[in-house]
């Protein structure tokens, strides 16, 4: 398969050199046997996803187990962990380091990875259903192969704007604190300060994997909207100290200090 589920599974190596042929195996002493078909392969991730600029940890790394020699010089196969991402940098190593054998080292890059996110529904603050506008908001994203809860917050990057899903270069406020709280189907994340209505949500990256994005209305969110409380001619201005917000010069050009609530941020 081109990727496995982020629960995990068998993986197949298939080559040229993967330790030495049958021929040569029967030629070894049970150690030295031993020694040159223990194989010890592990993975990290390169870098952001395709189509988000932010960087990710690089060094994130994972670890398969129970590496076999299926068939010597030209097959292994190995478990691999739960986890998330793609495009990794692959490590393999053959035989431990002692007196027999030393440790061959074959490093290579592959598409091959866990299956992308998929985003199914978005809950927003459970009482009210909307982002404040200071920033602080609990966001739930639910769906499919968001990873284990192991995953660092560096890894899981989650966006969100007005048409998020059509913008090219897909900027967006990024949210906080982004976790995996139920393994492989929910994501919790705060907000940040930011304003505006028919927010979409996006997993950018996920150890370099991204999602797809919600458009139906039932998973947008909006900010609080802004309330205006007080108008008055800007203080420190000529026309201030005789003129109200209703009594403005025709000539226009006078400077008006509005305050209220939910303006946004700075």
């Amino acid at each position: 398969p081109a990727s496995l589920p982020t629960h995990g599974g068998k993986i197949i190596l298939d080559g040229t050199n993967i330790g030495p042929s049958s021929r040569k195996l029967a030629s070894m002493s049970a150690a030295a046997k031993t020694n040159v078909t223990t194989f010890t392969l592990s993975f990290a991730s390169n870098s952001a996803s395709t189509t988000d600029t932010t960087p990710t940890d690089p060094t994130y790394e994972y670890m398969t187990t129970n590496c076999l020699n299926i068939i010597p010089g030209k097959k292994i196969t190995c478990d691999v962990p739960e986890g998330a991402g793609t495009s990794f940098t692959w490590t393999l190593k053959m035989g431990p380091l002692d007196s027999v054998t030393s440790v061959e080292t074959f490093v290579f890059a592959s598409s091959f990875g866990y299956d992308p996110p998929v985003i199914t529904g978005v809950s927003v603050n459970s009482i009210s259903g909307i982002l404040s506008t200071s920033g602080g908001t609990p966001i739930v994203l639910t769906g499919t192969s968001f990873g284990p809860t192991s995953l660092p917050s560096s890894e899981i990057k989650i966006k969100y704007a007005r048409e998020i899903s059509t913008a090219l270069q897909r900027n967006g406020y990024l949210a906080i604190d982004c976790t995996v709280t139920k393994a492989h189907t929910e994501i919790k994340c705060t907000s940040v300060p930011g304003i505006g209505k028919d927010m979409e949500f996006w997993i950018s990256s996920l150890v370099g994997s991204y999602s797809n994005v919600l458009t139906d209305e039932v998973n947008l969110a909006r900010h609080e909207l802004p309330v205006i409380t007080k108008v008055v001619i800007k203080p420190g201005t000529v026309a201030s100290a005789d003129r109200t917000y209703a009594n403005l010069p025709t000539m226009g050009d006078t400077l008006v200090l509005i305050t209220g609530e939910h303006f946004g941020p700075v």
